[in-house]
């Protein structure tokens, strides 16, 4: 797999696409292979073959992985920050308050009210951004396109941001009164649905 991938980065960047974008692709067909294969192609193969994800193996390799370029890129992060302009940090800052404020309110209206209210809380919260907002962030310098390094500043500001605040909003979401506050926010959620009596007439 981890092979397969490096082949269709350089295949996709000696035609002149993107080798991050093609990989991504790759990764969401990997993980859409049962539905997709089972769907489309179910009258080209043998009913004995199953069409699978990832083994056990190959998560735990990929998780390793992951906690490498998780290291690595938090070091990136932290390199390629410059606090030396101070307007690209406030756009990110602006950016990163204006997603915290806009969250609730989509999770209020888009998430089943079954949900309990600190699972709405929590989602509520982590809005952090990694290591894939990085990467595309990174594609409209290497491109050269127009104002790319602008781009990618806030957007690595943004990340900076994003998780620092939330970080601390998990703690501060276990104390009073911030607890309260989004609580309050999602009152209705994690409430049972009430069901109406059935009458004698219906049940018989």
């Amino acid at each position: 797999t981890f092979a397969f991938i490096f082949m269709l980065y350089g295949v996709a960047e000696t035609l002149g696409w993107s080798g991050a974008i093609t990989a991504l692709s790759f990764g969401i067909t990997l993980v859409s292979a049962p539905a997709i294969g089972g769907h489309f192609f179910a009258r080209y193969i043998s009913p004995n073959v199953q069409l699978s994800e990832f083994s056990e193996v190959e998560r735990s390799i990929f998780s390793e992985v992951v906690f490498l370029l998780k290291t690595f890129f938090f070091l990136y992060l932290g390199l390629s920050l410059q606090f030396t302009d101070v307007t690209l940090i406030g756009f990110g800052l602006v950016a990163t308050l204006l997603v915290y404020i806009a969250r609730p309110f989509l999770v209020r209206f888009l998430v089943p009210r079954d949900t309990s209210k600190r699972d709405a809380s929590l989602m509520a919260i982590m809005v952090p951004k990694g290591l894939a907002a990085a990467v595309l962030a990174s594609l409209p310098r290497q491109e050269g396109i127009l104002l790319g390094e602008t781009i990618e500043g806030i957007v690595y500001a943004v990340i900076f941001f994003s998780l620092i605040f939330s970080a601390v909003f998990v703690f501060l979401l276990e104390k009073e009164p911030i607890k309260s506050l989004y609580y309050a926010l999602f009152s209705g959620f994690g409430e049972p649905v009430s069901v109406p009596p059935v009458s004698d007439t219906a049940a018989e």
